[in-house]
């Protein structure tokens, strides 16, 4: 399964961007989070299967666990040259998560950057749960 186009509002920040992110499941919300940003980082995310990346992070909280994932997933576009292009969970709580990540590497010259994204933040982050569903808003580091 691909993860599909991410439905999301870009939010303005003084000097940094934001993004909001709505869906009806947890696991939903963590892959369409990165979809997202991925999204506002390259202007044609590509799509395909190449390596897979097992990732498994722990967090205080969901807030926390969503800066992690989501700093994972830009440290292996910007550490590793890998381009995430789908996810698979095998275990999502309010404090840790087991992921496989499928990614293909970044082409220059082909992966257009759009904007540089220097690091998730932990200002106004919020990951909750209301009565439609699940929302996170993430403001990164321009």
């Amino acid at each position: 399964m691909t993860i599909k186009k991410p439905r999301y509002e870009l939010l303005d920040h003084t000097a940094d961007m934001g993004m909001a992110v709505n869906s009806s499941g947890l696991q939903e919300l963590f892959k369409q989070a990165a979809a997202a940003m991925l999204d506002i980082i390259l202007e044609n995310p590509p799509k395909g299967k190449g390596r897979k990346i097992r990732v498994s992070l722990e967090g205080a909280d969901l807030t926390d666990l969503m800066v992690r994932w989501l700093g994972e997933i830009l440290y292996m576009l910007q550490g590793d040259g890998l381009v995430v292009t789908d996810i698979e969970f095998e275990h999502l709580t309010s404090v840790s998560l087991r992921a496989v990540a499928q990614t293909v590497p970044f082409k220059p010259g082909i992966h257009i950057i759009r904007h540089e994204i220097k690091a998730v933040t932990y200002h106004q982050s919020l990951v909750s749960q209301d009565g439609t569903g699940w929302k996170t808003k993430i403001i990164f580091d321009m």
